[in-house]
């Protein structure tokens, strides 16, 4: 038995207010074709397929023809799709009949009552089952303290919601488990697992599931003989184990992420539960260059000017400002005269002098759109335009990031 482990699409996401639209139109493109190539038993989207939870006409057409192409061709016996936090389960459950009719499964909640319907079974060309996959979905703070409580009023919510995700797992383990018989188990998650590496704090928005303590435990999630994860956008491995994975986001979703080689896991297992797994990584090229440049006025002019770009990808630019004397403003439209003509776009220059920065203020003045900044990235704008020092600075955020971790779940 062989599958394909993706996530984190973000379809509909933008980078600094531009569209991404063509580089996942040709993601997806590239993944159909490998799917054809590998011809997998089954594909697993592991959440984060759209960047919001209102995802707009466009995003939703490519998730759908994808779909189409992959499950209605007949080019793998199942799709099974998870929701992340950035989706709607609303979204994502309205699909769910017409699409279970080409193929394709969709898990976006859990249900504690019916735990048997998180068990997917992948079957062999005799007809036995051949693979399971506990397709456990996002679930945010509420829901998991809601599955932990045990009726104490003064258990803190952190053990409740700790227990809770333990035992969504063991529900669905259990459940798949009955299905298998000795067939190998995958389990999904979205989550973020203690130990694992954030690329940073825009693009994943949220550090850890629970109030900023670490995230959990993988051993909490019993054993398996792959464990497909979304949630962080770095490809790696958790604790050592390269069957506890996380495939990364596709596309590189900030420029924090600049340089980040990205993946997709192609998993092949035994016919017995326990038999030796082998997970290989297939790289996905990327159709556009992110670049972060840093220093002096001086040294950025100098790094900005050799900045010509590539012929057959457009070339995104960071520019951070540690020194200079004089405008912000006028160095940075000197940039982009610099650069005009080029197929480079000069996105996001950033003032990080020590104790001068632009603020919420210079972005609007520099014409920087709002509603491509998270609200981390406000308030932190919002703070240093009052004046607060870094040290205090960095105290303050993090409180306001549990307040905002504390509202979305």
């Amino acid at each position: 038995m062989k599958i394909i482990h993706t996530s984190d699409w973000h379809l509909g996401a933008r980078l600094h207010d531009v569209s991404r639209e063509e580089e996942h139109r040709n993601f997806l493109e590239w993944l159909v074709k490998l799917v054809e190539a590998e011809h997998p038993d089954a594909l697993v989207i592991a959440g984060d397929i759209f960047d919001t939870r209102q995802p707009s006409a466009s995003a939703q057409k490519l998730y759908c023809d994808f779909l189409a192409r992959v499950g209605g061709g007949g080019l793998c016996q199942r799709v099974v799709v998870i929701a992340g936090n950035h989706d709607s389960q609303a979204l994502l459950e309205s699909a769910k009949e017409p699409l279970a009719c080409i193929r394709v499964v969709v898990s976006a909640s859990f249900d504690a009552d019916n735990p048997a319907s998180l068990a997917v079974p992948v079957k062999n060309a005799d007809g036995s089952v051949g693979l399971v996959i506990g397709a456990v979905p996002f679930m945010n703070n509420a829901e998991l303290a809601n599955l932990g409580n045990e009726g104490n009023p003064e258990e803190e919510r952190e053990v409740r919601v700790r227990r809770g995700f333990e035992r969504s797992y063991a529900l669905a383990l259990q459940s798949a488990k009955a299905v298998a018989a000795t067939a190998p188990v995958v389990l999904t998650g979205h989550c973020y697992l203690a130990g694992s590496r954030l690329s940073d704090s825009k693009s994943e928005r949220a550090m850890a599931n629970v109030g900023g303590l670490g995230g959990f435990d993988a051993a909490a999630m019993g054993i398996a003989d792959y464990v497909a994860l979304g949630h962080l956008h770095q490809p790696q491995c958790v604790g050592g184990k390269e069957t506890i994975a996380y495939s990364g986001a596709p596309l590189e979703m900030s420029f924090a992420e600049a340089g980040q080689r990205k993946y997709v896991n192609v998993v092949t297992f035994g016919a017995r539960s326990g038999d030796p797994v082998t997970v290989e990584k297939r790289e996905i090229p990327q159709w556009t260059l992110l670049k972060q440049l840093r220093g002096t006025a001086d040294e950025l002019r100098d790094a900005v000017s050799a900045e010509h770009g590539e012929e057959n990808r457009k070339t995104y630019l960071s520019v951070q400002v540690t020194e200079l004397d004089g405008d912000f403003s006028a160095l940075v439209n000197e940039f982009r005269t610099i650069l005009a003509g080029r197929n480079v776009l000069l996105l996001f220059p950033e003032d990080v002098r020590p104790r001068q920065t632009a603020g919420l203020n210079g972005l609007v003045e520099q014409g920087v759109e709002l509603e491509s900044m998270t609200e981390l990235e406000m308030a932190r704008m919002r703070l240093q335009d009052v004046g607060i020092a870094n040290q205090e600075l960095e105290r303050l955020l993090s409180l306001v990031n549990k307040v905002i971790e504390y509202v979305k779940n």
